[in-house]
């Protein structure tokens, strides 16, 4: 099972409580991958303002 900063697949698929199933657990790692990206980006950009 992939995971993004330590936190498994199965950790966001349950806080989002979404339904169960490996395509909703794909589409919510995509998405907090995108977003933890654009975060990454934002922090630096904050620190350097």
């Amino acid at each position: 099972m992939p995971r993004e900063n330590g936190i498994s697949v199965q950790n966001i698929h349950s806080n989002h409580g979404a339904p169960g199933g490996s395509g909703w657990a794909a589409y919510h790692w995509a998405l907090n991958r995108r977003n933890a990206r654009k975060a990454v980006l934002n922090s630096i950009f904050f620190i350097f303002s």
